[in-house]
């Protein structure tokens, strides 16, 4: 997954567009600038009014949620309150974009230095390109988790751990159990693993289930990557709050008896694609984010989970929703049906999650 996603041709390194109506699928951010202009005031409600602010996003994208943020911000803020946004994303084209779209909404708007902005492609270069780092830092990552390097792990109820490797067809293992992916020069197959992250995760996560489950084998996700990552923003940024957005729900959620092969799938211009494997750099990659874990890891590097809760209930919470949008609804009379596809059940509303942490410390 990882070189399909972020090798030298991976599918987030290549200049194709991939959001939107163009490109493969939709986040909150494409679906109008009312969700960049609510987690502004999201985060002016919950900071000092007398502090700069640092809004660091993770996978910037194409600046989509930055633009909204951002336009929000100088519309409210005028010179009351600093905004340092830092975007990070691995992808220089996305890079490029973002930089580009906010470069025009500063040129276009006398910011009188309210809101500055650096793009960098790590947490470690972004934190060297400021030397006046805010006080008060925010990380936000929208549709970020999912889109992390995963190890797929096929685990039984006799305690058996299984790890999903990639081989060409010529080279499938005759006595290794068949992976649920493949195409016509690629194929999958599962082998034994003894120990280390996939075991311990199975030990913890995965082998409880069986006595609640009539299944004798679950397939799922590890977001192996993960943990290097809260380590690194947590260690190098120290932020106030950590937010993700995304789909996903608790472990018991994303490991069930329904999702016999997982929850790894693929899209291409906004339909799932089978046997993907040959397509590995064209298509996106992506499965649910099993929160429960996700508020592990936190823990272990000294955060703890201040909030979980569905997209919908929580913009709808905002207390500056309904001043947004009629602000925003005199330029976009199409508004109110795209704040119901945010809010809504059956759409983004009961999709995605909003998981918000804070040290266990404060500083």
């Amino acid at each position: 997954m990882k070189e399909a996603l972020y090798g030298e041709n991976g599918y987030y390194m290549t200049e194709r567009d991939r959001f939107g109506r163009l490109g493969d699928f939709y986040t909150s951010a494409q679906v109008s600038p009312l969700f960049g202009a609510l987690w502004a005031r999201f985060v002016m409600e919950q900071s000092p009014l007398t502090h700069a602010i640092c809004i660091v996003e993770l996978g910037c994208g194409d600046g989509d949620l930055a633009a909204g943020l951002v336009k929000e911000w100088l519309r409210v803020c005028k010179e009351t309150q600093r905004l340092l946004y830092v975007g990070i994303d691995l992808s220089p084209f996305a890079r490029k974009r973002t930089v580009e779209r906010l470069q025009q909404i500063l040129t276009e708007r006398d910011c009188n230095g309210v809101v500055e902005f650096a793009i960098a492609s790590t947490v470690e270069a972004a934190k060297a390109m400021q030397k006046d780092w805010p006080q008060t830092t925010w990380v936000i990552g929208n549709e970020v988790l999912d889109a992390l390097p995963c190890e797929v792990v096929r685990v039984t109820r006799n305690k058996e751990v299984w790890r999903l490797m990639v081989t060409t067809a010529k080279s499938l293992p005759p006595d290794q159990p068949v992976g649920p992916f493949g195409g016509k020069q690629l194929v999958t197959y599962f082998e034994p693993v003894v120990a280390g992250p996939l075991q311990e995760y199975a030990n913890r996560y995965v082998f409880p289930l069986f006595a609640e489950l009539d299944a004798d084998v679950l397939i799922t996700e590890m977001q192996v990557s993960l943990p290097q990552l809260i380590r690194e923003i947590t260690e190098v940024l120290h932020p106030r709050y950590i937010a993700w957005i995304d789909y996903g729900g608790l472990t018991r959620d994303v490991i069930a008896e329904d999702r016999p092969y997982g929850s790894l799938r693929s899209y291409f211009a906004h339909h799932m694609i089978e046997d993907w494997l040959d397509l590995a750099g064209e298509v996106d990659v992506t499965f649910d984010v099993d929160f429960t874990f996700v508020s592990d890891v936190l823990f272990s590097y000294g955060y703890t989970t201040q909030l979980l809760q569905r997209q919908g209930p929580f913009l709808m919470g905002i207390s500056a929703l309904e001043e947004v949008f009629y602000a925003m609804q005199q330029k976009d009379h199409s508004l109110s049906q795209k704040l119901k596809q945010l809010v809504m059940p059956g759409g983004f509303g009961d999709r995605f999650f909003v998981m918000l942490a804070e040290p266990l410390q404060r500083g």
